[in-house]
């Protein structure tokens, strides 16, 4: 049996798919319950900004042809799998309950 070889760029897409698949649990206990949908998906996208530019990192390819492509993708991959996955079954909405933290009523 033979295996494929795996380049730099073919690691750097299956972290890529890995990264995807887990950031909607970690945007999920950051985000609270009572944000704006836009501020949540601001959150998101800088989240998965800052996993691009770790695994680049540690993969020592961290540059500028590199980093746009790799968080986009990992976005692209959060979205579908928070709505196709993480939403369905429950987890995600759960996680964003158990980490809410208490509103200030009266807002002082």
């Amino acid at each position: 049996m033979t295996t494929l070889p795996t380049t730099p760029d073919t690691a750097i897409a299956q972290w890529a798919i890995v990264l995807g698949f887990l950031m909607p649990l970690v945007v999920s206990l950051v985000v609270q319950s009572h944000w704006a949908s836009g501020f949540k998906a601001t959150v998101s996208l800088l989240s998965c900004l800052a996993a691009a530019t770790v695994q680049l990192g540690i993969q020592g390819r961290l540059d500028l042809s590199h980093l746009p492509a790799t968080a986009l993708g990992i976005m692209a991959l959060s979205v579908s799998f928070h709505a196709h996955f993480w939403k369905p079954t429950g987890i995600a909405p759960w996680l964003e309950q158990a980490t809410n933290l208490p509103v200030k009523e009266g807002g002082g």
